[in-house]
């Protein structure tokens, strides 16, 4: 009697440790089914979102606020029509919602091109659905929704890199002090990141380069335009250690307004930046001031105060950046656990503060103010405040970006409540 009650309990309890077994079987098939699923909707969507977002970089019909707006966007409005959201639900026109989606069905044919086009040069394409791109660059307001590269793409996503930025018109005591700073950053392993440009942009790259670092080198044009003329070589040797990045298809050639939506993309990819050299209008002052926007720290090469080169470096360390006198300074600072992982301006009260925030700042910009009376172009603008058309544009580019400013065909600029 005892043994048999003995064989039953064991019975018992073997038929429930084999329910729950087999219980904890089809759970564990069921959670693999559901997470093989969720991962070919995801590739599925993500094969779909791609080409849109590469036909998007290539369209000159959409203005690059609309087209920033868009690939944000893309995964609703690029749905089925009823699906979509009403266009001011996504901050969108309902001209530029249409022309968008007239690009759907172009878009694998335009995208495929586009990679043969980049692949016949060396060079390859990263959306900002892809794993190589940079995260820094998803920080931005408007990340770019594509991006073409030449080089080593992972120098994008660096652990410590720098921004150096000055102007092209760079004195010897400017290029001596880049050229100082760029080599012995570039030769602790720091990325250097700059413009491209002539002066001081290409001196810190060819510092780099000799110092056998990396550099990357954030173009205002198409990665295979000549520009500028006679740097070319100069682009292959970065492009061979570093990287050549654009947000800008092959072929296109520079514009005005280029730059400063480049200065965006050389503040983000950069932990901090080093302005060399500026004056009160300079471009490199748009530069320290996307960076401030994103908290990275900025630091500036003290000049003579009689010297109106150095008026806008000289304003920022009297606006609170840090001052550079040595490139060990910096290399020190940006290791973790560095100076300014606590800083010496902890007090909120003192940290930078954007020199060009009177002009930025929504609620106060004077060229919202002119444009709320009647329409004018970037140049009558900058003629009207006495800026340089670079930072007007860049600015015009932020106020289309809130829905503030509208651009026409003709090149006139209007403040929205009037339109």
């Amino acid at each position: 009697m005892g043994a048999s009650k003995g064989n039953g309990q064991t019975h018992a309890t073997g038929s429930v440790a084999e329910t729950i077994a087999e219980r904890i079987d089809r759970s564990d098939h069921d959670r693999h089914v559901m997470s093989e699923t969720s991962n070919r909707q995801a590739r599925s969507t993500d094969e779909t979102l791609r080409p849109i977002l590469l036909a998007l970089c290539l369209s000159e019909d959409i203005k690059p606020p609309m087209c920033w707006k868009l690939a944000a966007s893309a995964e609703l409005w690029a749905a089925q029509p009823e699906t979509t959201p009403q266009p001011r639900e996504l901050g969108l026109t309902r001209q530029n919602l249409r022309r968008a989606r007239a690009l759907v069905e172009r878009a694998p044919a335009l995208a495929r091109k586009c990679e043969n086009d980049a692949r016949q040069l060396g060079a390859s394409i990263v959306t900002r659905i892809d794993p190589g791109y940079p995260a820094r660059l998803l920080e931005l307001a408007a990340p770019p929704s594509a991006l073409v590269t030449w080089g080593d793409v992972s120098a994008l996503s660096r652990r410590h890199s720098i921004a150096i930025v000055g102007p092209r018109a760079a004195d010897p005591y400017a290029l001596d002090v880049t050229r100082s700073f760029a080599r012995d950053l570039a030769a602790t392993g720091i990325v250097v990141v700059s413009g491209f440009a002539r002066g001081v942009d290409a001196c810190a790259h060819q510092a780099a380069v000799d110092a056998g670092g990396q550099t990357v080198a954030v173009l205002g044009a198409g990665i295979d335009v000549d520009y500028p003329r006679g740097q070319a070589e100069l682009k292959r040797s970065i492009a061979e250690t570093g990287c050549v990045v654009s947000e800008f298809p092959l072929g296109r050639t520079p514009k005005p307004w280029h730059f400063p939506v480049r200065n965006r993309i050389i503040a983000a990819l950069a932990h901090s930046t080093l302005v060399v050299q500026a004056t009160h209008r300079s471009g490199s002052l748009l530069t320290a001031g996307e960076a401030l926007e994103l908290g990275r720290d900025v630091w500036a090469i003290p000049g003579r105060i009689t010297d109106r080169r150095s008026e806008g470096t000289n304003q920022l360390i009297s606006d609170g950046a840090y001052v550079a006198l040595s490139a060990p300074q910096l290399v020190e600072a940006l290791r973790p656990g560095g100076a300014l992982s606590v800083g010496p301006q902890e007090d909120s009260t003192s940290q930078p503060r954007d020199p060009l925030d009177s002009l930025t700042h929504p609620a106060t910009s004077p060229l919202l103010r002119r444009l709320t009376n009647h329409e004018a172009t970037a140049e009558e603008l900058a003629r009207l405040e006495g800026l340089d058309v670079s930072q007007v544009l860049a600015e015009l580019l932020q106020l289309e970006l809130e829905g503030r400013v509208q651009r026409h065909p003709n090149g006139l600029f209007a403040a929205c409540s009037q339109l």
